[in-house]
C-alpha cells in the first residue's frame, strides 16, 4: 500500500466506511464517479454483480442524489418521485487481475446494453482500494465513450501493480446516456476482491 500522504483534499465518512477522494476531477463525471454511495456496502453484500437501470437527471448533482436514493433502499427511494429510467442497464462485470497485461494490474469490463440505439454512452469507471479504513482511488478515472449504439463494453481499465501483497479492491462505474435529448445515469460497484496486487 501507499506509505506517503493521500492524494486527498477531504476525506468523508459515510456511514460506518470512511471514504477517500483523490484530487479533483477535470469533468463532471469524473468527479461524480468519485462519490460512492453510503449504502455501498449493502449494495455489494452478496458478493454479486447486479446490472442497474439509467435514471434521467437534469444535472450530474441531481444524478448522484437520485442514485443514493435507490441505493439506500426503500426508505430513501420513497423521498423522491418514481424515477424516469432510460433503455439501458450497467453492469460493473468483475473485478480482476487482468490477463491481457500479464496478470499484473487490476481492472473490470462495465458494459452498458440498451433495448435501442441510444446517441451517446459514457462510462467513468474508478478503481478503489481499501487501505486501513479507506476506500482509496488508484490513479486516475478511466473514460470511454461510444457514439449511436446499443452497447458499450469498456476494456481499457487496467491499475498497475506494484507488488504482490494482497489487497481489496472495488470497481466503481458512472455510466450516462443521452437517448431522446434527455442525459441518464446509472452507478454500478463490482463486488469487492481480495487480489495479490499492492498498489
Amino acid at each position: 500500500m501507499k506509505s506517503g500522504p493521500l492524494a486527498t483534499v477531504l476525506t468523508l465518512t459515510l456511514g460506518s466506511i470512511a471514504y477517500a477522494p483523490a484530487a479533483s476531477a477535470s469533468s463532471a463525471a469524473e468527479t461524480a464517479v468519485t462519490t460512492v454511495s453510503e449504502c455501498m456496502s449493502q449494495v455489494t453484500a452478496d458478493g454479486q454483480s447486479h446490472a442497474t437501470r439509467f435514471v434521467e437527471a437534469r444535472s450530474t448533482a441531481e444524478a448522484m442524489a437520485k442514485l443514493d436514493s435507490l441505493e439506500c433502499g426503500s426508505g430513501a427511494t420513497q423521498m423522491m418521485a418514481t424515477p424516469n429510467y432510460g433503455p439501458c442497464t450497467l453492469n460493473p462485470g468483475a473485478i480482476y487481475l487482468r490477463a491481457s497485461y500479464g496478470h499484473n494490474a487490476a481492472g473490470n469490463k462495465p458494459i452498458t446494453t440498451c433495448t435501442v440505439p441510444v446517441s451517446k454512452i459514457t462510462h467513468a469507471n474508478d478503481i478503489r482500494y481499501k487501505w486501513y479504513t479507506l476506500w482509496t482511488k488508484a490513479g486516475g478515472t478511466t473514460m470511454s465513450y461510444a457514439s449511436n449504439v446499443a452497447r458499450l463494453e469498456q476494456k481499457n481499465v487496467n491499475k498497475t501493480c506494484q507488488g504482490k501483497t494482497n489487497t481489496t479492491f472495488i470497481g466503481v462505474t458512472l455510466g450516462t446516456i443521452v437517448y431522446g435529448g434527455k442525459t441518464y445515469y446509472a452507478r454500478a460497484y463490482t463486488p469487492s476482491r481480495v487480489l495479490a496486487c499492492k498498489m
